[in-house]
């Protein structure tokens, strides 16, 4: 199990190797679940979104022929996860984005994606032209 963590945190070194030797030529990384659905609290979610998708940006800007990236969203916040998703793939250059079908509020009651509150997200999404 330890070695497992250890290899999913590599964003180069040993990942590479492992492409090469399976023919691999190119490998879309994302955050792994329970991602930032996991963080119920308006006010951290977004920064955590901004400082995850730039350290990503950061390991795969080494090996840009050979690693992309999906997006990681704070969808507790419908507003936040528009504005990081547009600054992911147009500035950062990210595939699209990568979430869990739900996330739960302060009180852990779900929050699903299809409320109103998230139409003006997935209008994004159709402009962007890119997957979820």
């Amino acid at each position: 199990m330890q070695q497992l963590k250890k290899d999913l945190v590599d964003l180069t070194g040993k990942r590479i190797e492992v492409m090469n030797s399976c023919g691999i030529a190119q490998m879309v990384l994302s955050q792994t679940s329970p991602g930032l659905e996991g963080v119920a609290d308006q006010s951290k979610a977004p920064d955590l979104a901004t400082r995850w998708n730039d350290h990503l940006k950061e390991g795969i800007a080494k090996h840009k022929d050979r690693l992309r990236g999906f997006a990681c969203l704070p969808m507790i916040d419908p507003a936040a996860a528009t504005k990081e998703l547009i600054r992911s793939v147009e500035d950062l250059g990210f595939l699209g984005a990568l979430i869990n079908g739900y996330t739960r509020d302060a009180q852990g009651v779900p929050i699903y994606y299809d409320g109103p509150e998230y139409h003006e997200f997935w209008h994004t999404v159709e402009k962007l032209d890119v997957p979820i």
